[in-house]
Parts: C-alpha cells; sequence; structure tokens
C-alpha cells in the first residue's frame, strides 16, 4: 500500500485511512468466507444506510469475488423481498435497524457487529482472500430497473465492464492520488 495512512474515505465526522479501511475489509471478508462459506459468484445483497460500513459491505462483497446488489432501505419490505428473491441471494448484510426489514426466511449479517469484532491483524489468514478467483467474465454487481411492467427486472454488469467504466470515468474527471470525490 502507497499511502496507508491518507484518508480513504470520509462521512460526516467520520473516517478511515486506507490502512484502516483495509482492515475492516479484510476481516469483513474472512468472516463471510469463514462463517457464511461465501463463495465466488455468489450474490450478496446489502442494505443500509449511506455510511463507512455501506463501503466497507461493497469492497468486502468484491474482495471475496462476490457479485454486490445494493437494495434501498426506503423501498416496502415487499419490494425488498421480491429483489432477493430474484437474485437467489441467501445473504443480506444490514446495520442494525435494518434486520426487522427481512423475513427471518432471509439471512442477515450486521456489518457493524463484525468490524466491532477486537480481532488482531496477526490472526487475519491473507492467503485466503488472495486465492479468491475472479474473471473478467465475474458479475460485479447487480441493479434492478424499476420494471415498466411493474416487476424489477435484474441488470447483471460484468468485472470487465465495470473496469472500463472506472477507467473512463477517472480518465474523464482527471484523477490524481490528491484527487478527493464528493
Amino acid at each position: 500500500m502507497k499511502h496507508p495512512q491518507k484518508l480513504a474515505v470520509e462521512l460526516d465526522e467520520q473516517s478511515l485511512t486506507y490502512a484502516e479501511l483495509l482492515y475492516y475489509v479484510q476481516v469483513l471478508s474472512l468472516h463471510l468466507i469463514n462463517k457464511y462459506y461465501v463463495v465466488p459468484g455468489e450474490v450478496i445483497c446489502q442494505c443500509v444506510e449511506r455510511s463507512l460500513s455501506m463501503v466497507i459491505g461493497i469492497l468486502s462483497i468484491a474482495m471475496v469475488g462476490s457479485a454486490y446488489c445494493p437494495l434501498s432501505v426506503r423501498d416496502p419490505p415487499q419490494r425488498l423481498q421480491v429483489l432477493v428473491n430474484q437474485t437467489q441471494s441467501r445473504l443480506v448484510l444490514v446495520h442494525a435497524s435494518t434486520p426487522a426489514i427481512f423475513s427471518p426466511d432471509n439471512l442477515t449479517l450486521n456489518i457493524d457487529c463484525i468490524i466491532r469484532l477486537e480481532e488482531r491483524f496477526s490472526e487475519i489468514n491473507l492467503n485466503e482472500l488472495s486465492d479468491v478467483p475472479v474473471t473478467t467474465e465475474s458479475v460485479a454487481f447487480v441493479i434492478f430497473t424499476s420494471g415498466s411492467t411493474g416487476i424489477p427486472k435484474a441488470v447483471y454488469t460484468i468485472t470487465v465492464s465495470f473496469d472500463v467504466l472506472a477507467n473512463a470515468f477517472f480518465l474523464k474527471i482527471g484523477s490524481t492520488a490528491s484527487s478527493k470525490l464528493h
């Protein structure tokens, strides 16, 4: 890591350096692999308010080679259930306030509970994370159209498409190591 103590993410009065962000992402990623047996290619939904935990969740899902599917906490529970069912996701990452939205049939994991655990860096087996296979054809994320028929339709975006989009975005805005996105 080139600049571990530089600010990586900031929201309101909270912030994380690159080293802190990486640590929390690794802790959650290993928890997903070892406790929930998440496998590459699996769709993992996330239903949280805008927060640092949201960023940690997104990056952890990517780190384990899974596909990220954002869900809005403002959607009614019935719609959320339809979206979870469509993606065949067996796990939804949540905050303390969001598990009640989902039926008891849905497996939920509170991100904040995991990242608050007092795990030591030396206990993290980084080899488990380096063996995660991700190809250019792997699904990176899933989003839903509004559904002109009234039924939301899942759109799957593969990794190579996301890479092209991200590179074009950063080229267009002239991003550098000191750039900040607001």
